[in-house]
């Protein structure tokens, strides 16, 4: 007998940074009830206890200026933790993973560290920039 996947449905509101999880549901039905006319949410449908198997990886490399020098997307089988996090800079460039198959997204991430990291006077400051975003 075929065991049938269960989801949840996750309202969520904002995009990037400000992105966030407004509440989660049992049944699509109770989010859009929560949701109503709001148009500032979505509603996302994730199965319930099915663990990923592989995921994306979006490498951005960028420069000082914000102009981006490469991305790259990668499917990996590894867990993910450790994936999403800053590279030493190379030849001055800034290198950072996103989890994510999203180039736009991973840009916007990158751009954002990128403003903190100016901001604090970090680039090309391995030390200074990793101290920036340690957990």
């Amino acid at each position: 007998m075929k065991k049938q996947i269960k989801y949840v449905y996750v309202v969520t509101k904002g995009e990037y940074s400000d992105y966030h999880i407004e509440a989660i549901f049992s049944s699509k039905q109770l989010a859009d009830k929560f949701v109503g006319d709001n148009l500032n949410y979505n509603v996302e449908k994730y199965p319930l206890n099915l663990p990923s198997t592989e995921w994306f990886i979006t490498r951005v490399s960028m420069v000082k200026d914000g102009s981006i020098w490469d991305t790259a997307i990668v499917k990996t089988t590894l867990i993910p933790e450790g994936l999403d996090d800053w590279h030493p800079y190379l030849n001055g460039r800034l290198i950072w993973n996103v989890k994510t198959d999203n180039q736009d997204y991973a840009v916007k991430i990158v751009s954002e560290k990128r403003r903190i990291i100016l901001a604090n006077d970090a680039w090309d400051k391995n030390e200074l920039t990793r101290n920036l975003f340690k957990e």
